[in-house]
């Protein structure tokens, strides 16, 4: 039965069909002759016209708050790639040993990113050098704002805060970065350290023993231990770690003190032993 139907249909003449069927006939561009045949107006009458979509400008329309996005994006591309090629000079300075120069061109990254934490604590390094505590506090200060600022913004925070005598912030500072870094042995010696600085010879040794837990042989480890101990009458301790420290160092240039200081020590304390 379909298969009848469908030859039936096929049977129909076409203006029957395009009754019940809606055919749409672009007539654009066609136009009628004197024998009313129609053709293109064209010259080949197999050359068609483009239908163009009227909807769509021809000029997209960029708003005006995207350009000025586009704008800020390309100021700070080029202000990053400053930045990254004044931090190469300032670090090649700092590795050179010109220090003055290096402290000059990592304040300028800075005047151009307050935010390049990196530059700072790169700057704070090289001000430790020169003894300027002052300065590394106004320079970390803004950089320890930030919840995730990196743990060594903190390690020399707490270094100048102990060489101006300012032990309770100096720890503060240390307990903040030991709790980003747990790891370094160089804040469990500054840790030390204050500790040290304000007699508590004893809680030094306990801080100084975490930090040997981590470097068993340091030499600076070895010779805090020396200087505690020294300071809490265990005069033993204190000559065995005097000698260690020096067993250590033999042969390298990693030398916190004089060998001629320490081997002055051991001499005074074997003489009162």
């Amino acid at each position: 039965m379909k298969y009848f139907i469908l030859l039936l249909i096929g049977l129909l003449p076409l203006t029957t069909l395009s009754q019940e069927i809606d055919i749409s006939v672009n007539t654009e561009g066609i136009v009628a002759t004197d024998d009313g045949a129609q053709e293109s107006d064209s010259d080949s009458a197999k050359e068609t016209k483009p239908i163009v979509d009227q909807s769509v400008p021809s000029v997209a329309f960029v708003p005006k708050h995207a350009l000025e996005k586009f704008n800020q994006r390309d100021k700070s591309t080029a202000i990053d790639l400053e930045v990254d090629k004044l931090y190469r000079r300032a670090h090649a300075q700092q590795t050179e040993g010109s220090i003055g120069l290096a402290i000059q061109t990592y304040y300028k990254i800075i005047s151009k990113n307050p935010d390049y934490e990196k530059a700072r604590i790169s700057l704070a390094q090289v001000l430790a050098v020169k003894g300027d505590y002052s300065a590394i506090i106004s320079v970390l200060m803004p950089a320890t704002e930030n919840k995730h600022s990196h743990w060594s913004a903190w390690y020399w925070l707490g270094v100048a805060f102990m060489k101006q005598g300012k032990f309770e912030m100096a720890i503060q500072a240390t307990e903040e970065a030991l709790s980003r870094n747990v790891e370094s042995v160089d804040l469990w010696l500054l840790r030390a350290l204050i500790e040290q600085e304000t007699d508590d010879h004893h809680s030094a040794l306990q801080l100084l023993s975490a930090a040997e837990h981590l470097a068993p042989n340091h030499p600076n480890i070895v010779l805090n231990k020396a200087i505690s101990n020294e300071a809490i009458g265990q005069i033993n301790l204190a000559l065995v770690n005097y000698s260690n420290y020096l067993r250590l160092v033999k042969g390298t240039s990693n030398r916190a003190i004089p060998n001629k200081v320490v081997l002055d020590r051991i001499a005074r304390l074997r003489t009162f032993n």
